[in-house]
């Protein structure tokens, strides 16, 4: 095998162990790639600010700051009024439904269908099917929450990630311009 067989060779080698290494290490990486792209998403604003006049430092805790803040705010925005829609439909829906069944037999009574409903039989249908429905639709819901905090380990391991991504966030926003100047002194100068 010549020079260029072995230096193929030794590449594939190196993604084959490079690949293995971060399929191993994928729970590890993924707060560190994400906090990642979220400092380089945010690097121009704080670029921005510090063109200002402000240091980085703070530029980055401003930033941090706005963005907990915009995410509490639609939190406290957003939550209330879905709650407060989703109980009025739950109370009202064997209402409209048993309105809609009886608008229904009386347009099937103008077509020449039967169709008996009253409000109670609407609601005893309603919790009838609900009742067999429910686990169907609930199971795989169930499933996949179940699948996403696998055992107390992997919710200490969601719960740490959520704590290590802002952590990561601030340190490779505040770092970033050092680590675009020095990122090229890794390769070895024969190979820049």
């Amino acid at each position: 095998m010549g020079a260029k067989g072995w230096w193929a060779l030794g590449v594939a080698a190196f993604l084959a162990a490079l690949g293995t290494a971060a399929y191993a290490l994928y729970d590890s990486l993924v707060p560190l790639i994400a906090a990642f792209a979220l400092a380089y998403a945010a690097s121009p604003a704080v670029d921005a600010l510090e063109e200002a006049g402000l240091p980085r430092v703070w530029a980055v805790a401003l930033l941090m700051a706005a963005l907990a803040g915009t995410g509490v705010l639609l939190l406290l925005t957003v939550l209330p009024p879905l709650v407060s829609a989703a109980r009025e439909l739950a109370t009202a829906f064997p209402d409209h439904a048993a309105s809609a069944a009886r608008r229904l037999s009386a347009v099937a009574k103008g077509l020449g269908v039967d169709l008996p409903v009253d409000h109670d039989g609407v609601i005893e249908l309603l919790r009838r099917q609900g009742a067999r429905v429910a686990p169907a639709v609930l199971k795989p819901l169930a499933g996949a929450v179940g699948r996403l905090f696998e055992g107390t380990a992997s919710l200490l391991v969601g719960l740490l990630n959520l704590t290590l991504i802002p952590v990561f966030f601030f340190y490779f926003l505040k770092d970033l311009p050092h680590i675009r100047a020095h990122l090229f002194d890794l390769v070895p100068p024969g190979w820049r």
